[in-house]
């Protein structure tokens, strides 16, 4: 199903609406037919298009278990891996329902940003009076670019919402980074409970930090985070202790480009608001320590395209 299609479904409620606890069912029911997890057939019928919204971080581990098995189209948006509350659940689907037709847009505005990935050499990112330069390699991880939701294969409704790469075999195996991007907000995730109960209050202290509308800028040297400011104040202290000698540093994993235009409530962690237009730069693997994204919705990409050979 053609991504567009997803969405427009989705607006129109034609679509079921999984959840994995009962006291999200009637939010979720706000918005179209809402069922639990363990009694919807996901598995085993074929003509019923889904939306899963799982909060529990052990379903999102059972979705990527068996992303070979759904045989209708089947998306995610895994709030439990961000904030996992019942109103960040509704926040989450307030903007993607409120994008409207701008759904089908951001589809397509991806479909462009990726072209002009594979086209380019550099990206150069104006964001206020900084530049951010961040040099591509020949081949590119990219881990979805296609442009439909498909039955037996596991994807998240932001892949539809943003474009990206990721350094996933080496450090720069894609892209390397360097200079400076102005953020407006960040979000983060978590792939386990351990790493959310150990990090999960700094990392929330620090989100609101940025959302105060004060200077947020990052500084980055041969593809690290080298300095940090976050409501004018140095944090680059905190970051390095956060990730120093553990899994790659203060490496930066992913760049990417949101593609749909809603404006974020940065007091909110939401896996939805590196989809908003603009772009992203995500640091840490996000296993062993939280993975954050600094988002900058102020910034704009110049793609210098590769020469003839």
């Amino acid at each position: 199903m053609d991504a567009r299609e997803y969405f427009r479904r989705l607006l129109e409620r034609q679509l079921v609406l999984v959840a994995d606890e009962a006291s999200a069912l009637p939010s979720l029911r706000d918005w179209g037919e809402a069922e639990l997890l363990d009694q919807v057939a996901l598995y085993t019928t074929a003509d019923r298009p889904a939306l899963v919204v799982p909060s529990k971080l052990e379903t999102v581990g059972l979705l990527y278990d068996r992303w070979e098995d759904p045989l209708s189209p089947l998306a995610h948006l895994s709030i439990a891996r961000y904030d996992a509350s019942a109103a960040a659940a509704r926040y989450a689907m307030e903007v993607v329902l409120g994008l409207g037709l701008d759904a089908s847009a951001a589809v397509e505005r991806r479909a462009e940003r990726y072209q002009a990935l594979l086209s380019c050499d550099d990206v150069e990112v104006l964001s206020g009076a900084s530049e951010l330069l961040i040099r591509c390699a020949e081949e590119l991880e990219i881990a979805n670019m296609d442009g439909d939701v498909r039955p037996r294969w596991l994807q998240s409704v932001t892949e539809f919402l943003e474009a990206s790469v990721v350094n996933i075999e080496d450090v720069t195996s894609s892209f390397s980074v360097a200079g400076t991007l102005e953020f407006d907000g960040l979000s983060y995730l978590f792939n386990t409970p351990e790493v959310r109960d150990a990090y999960g209050p700094p990392m929330r202290e620090l989100m609101l930090a940025a959302a105060r509308g004060g200077e947020n800028h990052a500084e980055f040297v041969d593809n690290r985070l080298d300095r940090l400011i976050v409501d004018g104040e140095d944090v680059s202290a905190f970051f390095h202790w956060l990730y120093s000698g553990k899994e790659r540093d203060a490496a930066v994993t992913e760049f990417g480009f949101g593609c749909a235009r809603f404006t974020p409530d940065w007091t909110v962690n939401s896996p939805l608001h590196k989809c908003s237009e603009g772009v992203f730069v995500g640091v840490g693997m996000g296993h062993l320590l939280p993975h954050v994204d600094l988002i900058s919705t102020r910034a704009r990409p110049r793609f210098v395209e590769r020469s003839p050979a």
